[in-house]
């Protein structure tokens, strides 16, 4: 089958999520996978907080579909009107006038490489225009995100995910709490499937990275994106709580001017998922100081998972899903217990054994279930034909 993955996130990007995981094995199963990330404008010159992510996004668009790696084949498309959450380009027709800038050139590579979609799989709602295009195929719509949180989309994509959760043949989340959003109605074409871990790729021993230097300080690990979420305030407080620790941030994100003016702290743009497990394994703690926010409650974090299948304890501020799940991590009520967790991890270091728990969050598991109700689909409509 083909299957064309619709993402925010390229695999230029120093973040691995989880269409990514999804493209690579699918195309190991000998299906064939091509992957978008959301277009470019000229207005992301002007984002100097990515300038590095922006730089190989604009390089990735002159290079056209390229191997990603895995089998899997990547490109980011160009239009000259970015999507915001300012008038006009919170409009519905902003987003139609957008997809006049990438849809012709899109759909054209796509020709040229012979591919015709049997399966779509999206998860950035720019690319609603494009399943017109192939009524034929089979619409899998990933929720991962609580779309009311994200206060810079535009209003027309709240719209359109109305419109999809309607007309998705196939709807997964990745918490039970978005089961709110998708209706009890929807139930029966619902796939709850929890962000994953390559327990093997990060469980295998990988050397110290050199960016820690040589060993002696203890190491505080972040690993992920600084927006919204982040809580930078709480962040910056736990390093002045432990001046001798060195706290590293892996982002392609470039952090606020007043953490970064902080002595222990230390920014890593972006780390190869080759390399990535060596992060985990060689820090005594990863840290998620994320905000108590609407936009986190469901948030099921992959950075949890990976350390914990390197063997690397975890801290994070205590949120709803994360009660839930019942991860065998530390949780903080506040700033104090969240301080208090991360000075313990660092002065009786341990590592974890949650092989147990992780057994319930694979992404092979995920996509053996994907690929199950993608069949089941299909023989449902050849039944209806005939």
């Amino acid at each position: 089958m083909n299957f064309l993955f619709l993402e925010t996130l390229g695999y230029e990007s120093a973040l691995r999520v989880s269409g990514h995981h999804y493209a690579r094995l699918i195309a190991r199963r000998g299906h064939r996978a091509l992957s978008l990330s959301a277009p470019v404008t000229p207005f992301h010159r002007f984002a100097r907080a990515q300038r590095e992510t922006v730089r190989r996004r604009f390089e990735h668009h002159r290079w056209g579909f390229i191997a990603a790696g895995g089998g899997v084949h990547h490109y980011v498309p160009w239009t000259f009107l970015p999507l915001r959450n300012v008038y006009p380009l919170n409009q519905p027709w902003a987003l139609r006038l957008a997809a006049r800038g990438w849809l012709p050139d899109v759909e054209a590579r796509l020709r040229r490489m012979r591919f015709t979609p049997d399966v779509i799989s999206l998860q950035q709602l720019a690319f609603y225009p494009l399943l017109r295009r192939w009524p034929g195929a089979i619409v899998h719509y990933r929720m991962t995100d609580l779309m009311a949180g994200f206060v810079d989309l535009p209003a027309s994509f709240h719209k359109i995910e109305d419109r999809l959760l309607e007309e998705a043949d196939l709807i997964s989340i990745t918490s039970r709490q978005f089961m709110r959003r998708v209706g009890e109605h929807r139930a029966a074409k619902t796939l709850y499937a929890p962000n994953g871990v390559d327990l093997e790729h990060f469980a295998r021993p990988h050397p110290r990275p050199s960016a820690f230097g040589p060993p002696g300080r203890p190491i505080v690990l972040y690993v992920g994106a600084l927006r919204a979420w982040f809580d930078g305030e709480l962040l910056r407080a736990t390093m002045r709580a432990l001046p001798k620790a060195a706290f590293f941030v892996v982002s392609p994100d470039r952090p606020p001017a007043e953490i970064a003016a902080e002595p222990n702290f230390h920014h890593v743009p972006g780390v190869d998922y080759e390399a990535l497990p060596g992060y985990y394994q060689h820090a005594l703690v990863t840290i998620i100081p994320f905000r108590d926010a609407p936009l986190v409650a469901p948030v099921n974090p992959i950075k949890l998972f990976e350390s914990l299948a390197a063997g690397t304890p975890v801290v994070a501020v205590a949120w709803r899903e994360l009660k839930e799940i019942h991860a065998p991590i530390g949780l903080a009520g506040g700033a104090e217990d969240f301080i208090a967790a991360v000075a313990e991890a660092v002065d009786r270091p341990k590592r974890v054994e949650a092989g147990e728990f992780l057994r319930g969050y694979s992404w092979e598991a995920n996509v053996e279930a994907l690929l199950e109700r993608i069949g089941a689909i299909q023989k449902a409509r050849s039944e209806a034909a005939s």
